[in-house]
């Protein structure tokens, strides 16, 4: 069909898949016991409790997950953590560590705390400079990182999760992970200056890569179960043959 994109039948059929095998998960969702360590998150972090005050206007939003951003990568530390306490925010919060895909849910959640639509992101790479081909996704061995891309008032803007520079370029537009990567491979990428943190940006030696909004993991490897709650680890194996996602977020790979 004219103007179906090999990326967008890769979609379909990964949506197709998923949707017949149900294993589309909500972890992504809050918990009273979430909600209860963001508070204390909020006060170690000195965010503005306001809502109201956070999304006033652009700049509003930007102070505050800025903040939120650079305040993650400082104090959780990249070391790998169990599976089974993914997603986990009172364990973030006492342990202070996990890998790039931790520390995006972690933003996700204060994020959705605050009432900012958000979406995953999974990105996979080819091998060396070779860009991925569009069924790679299936390959053994995939290197693959985590995202987050945060709904402004002036559009989505991506954000870091191993250091914490942020999708915004030097003249304030926010920049979505597709802008990101066409400016970047066309060598016009130029951010807005920021003081970073954390380990080495991931473009700094992977340009080119492949991405699927709703994807947590591609063999099923961080949710134990499907609504979240470490207490029901045993409904469902930590480990599966089938990736972790979210419909309503893959939705975003055709509407977007």
């Amino acid at each position: 069909m004219a103007g179906f994109s090999k990326r967008k039948a890769l979609f379909l059929f990964i949506l197709s898949c998923f949707l017949l095998l149900f294993f589309n998960s909500e972890s992504v969702q809050l918990t009273a016991r979430d909600k209860e360590y963001l508070l204390r998150f909020q006060h170690d972090w000195h965010l503005n409790p306001s809502e109201a005050e956070v999304h006033k206007d652009f700049n509003s939003e930007l102070n505050f997950i800025s903040t939120v951003h650079d305040s993650i990568i400082a104090e959780i530390k990249h070391e790998e953590i169990a599976h089974s306490y993914f997603g986990d925010v009172s364990y973030y919060y006492n342990n202070r560590k996990g890998f790039c895909y931790d520390r995006s849910v972690l933003m996700e959640k204060m994020l959705s705390f605050y009432h900012f639509p958000f979406r995953h992101i999974y990105v996979y790479f080819g091998k060396g400079e070779q860009k991925p081909g569009v069924f790679a996704f299936f390959n053994k061995g995939l290197l693959s990182h985590a995202l987050t891309e945060v709904k402004t008032s002036r559009g989505w803007m991506l954000l870091g999760s191993n250091s914490n520079w942020i999708g915004i370029d030097s003249s304030g537009h926010p920049l979505t992970l597709a802008l990101f990567r066409n400016q970047l491979q066309s060598k016009q990428l130029k951010l807005v200056k920021k003081s970073l943190t954390g380990l080495p940006p991931f473009w700094t030696s992977q340009h080119n890569f492949r991405f699927i909004y709703g994807v947590y993991s591609r063999h099923g490897g961080l949710f134990s179960h499907q609504n979240g709650s470490i207490a029901a680890a045993s409904m469902r194996p930590a480990f599966h043959v089938l990736p972790d996602y979210n419909i309503r977020m893959l939705l975003y790979n055709f509407f977007n």
